[in-house]
């Protein structure tokens, strides 16, 4: 979680979100990343840390914002971090990668590494949403982090560029192959009433991604 105190904003990072590039865009725009003395400054109960949340409802007047991704991309960025660390390029690499996965264990996986944390929920992946007012989308992530910063009146610098996320270094990784088609449904009977109020899942039909 990242704060700038006087522009009354926070943003909440959740995993597998480009949180780190997005956090270096950030600092550089006079965020500082939460501690333990920012809970009297939002004035509201709060975990720390990179990928700290609110735990309770912030005053008003504060401008919260965190970034979604399509669940589809979130599980198989997942599996890049905690299977393989860097993508050559080849599919001998994501058949190594698809290797052995057992899924609905991998699933519980996901859940387990963050509970509490990232997770509170083993059907939910963006618990930071719960208390946001902006949302960022992932595919669009440089425009919705402009419109949040706008929103609480900070000054886009034109020079601070967003770092490379892991979407643009795996460009030549379509999902579709890393995701082997088995997989969807548990991720879909999983995350379902989650996947359906962020709009990618409606009457049934996974929204592309």
């Amino acid at each position: 979680m990242y704060v700038h105190e006087e522009a009354k904003a926070v943003f909440l990072c959740h995993p597998r979100t480009a949180s780190r590039s997005t956090s270096e865009f950030l600092v550089k725009h006079g965020f500082k990343k939460v501690d333990r003395i920012h809970r009297e400054i939002i004035g509201c109960k709060i975990s720390t840390g990179h990928h700290g949340a609110l735990l309770a409802p912030p005053p008003a007047g504060w401008v919260i914002g965190c970034t979604i991704r399509h669940h589809f991309q979130l599980v198989t960025s997942w599996m890049f971090a905690t299977r393989l660390k860097k993508w050559d390029g080849t599919d001998k690499y994501l058949e190594k990668l698809q290797e052995g996965v057992k899924f609905p264990r991998f699933l519980d996986s996901i859940y387990n590494m963050g509970k509490s944390t990232y997770y509170p929920s083993r059907n939910q992946l963006f618990r930071h949403r719960e208390h946001a007012n902006h949302i960022v989308e992932y595919d669009n992530l440089m425009l919705g982090l402009s419109t949040f910063m706008a929103k609480a009146g900070i000054l886009l610098n034109p020079q601070i560029t967003l770092p490379l996320t892991g979407k643009e270094l795996r460009r030549g990784c379509h999902i579709d192959k890393a995701l082997l088609p088995e997989w969807r449904q548990p991720i879909i009977d999983r995350y379902h009433d989650e996947m359906v109020e962020l709009g990618y899942l409606v009457d049934g039909q996974v929204m592309p991604y």
